[in-house]
């Protein structure tokens, strides 16, 4: 489960997902692969703010 907030506009992925943990130490470009929810999922950082 994700869980995003809006915050000034800009949706906020809350640290203790496992999107976020999964994320963590990964570098804008990369492609991050995790089973969410038992399906695979792929997302690509466009930036880090």
């Amino acid at each position: 489960m994700v869980f995003v907030k809006q915050q000034d506009g800009v949706e906020v992925v809350s640290y203790n997902t496992v999107l976020a943990r999964a994320l963590i130490g990964e570098e804008v470009g990369e492609t991050v692969d995790i089973t969410m929810s038992g399906k695979k999922k792929s997302f690509r950082i466009l930036s880090i703010e």
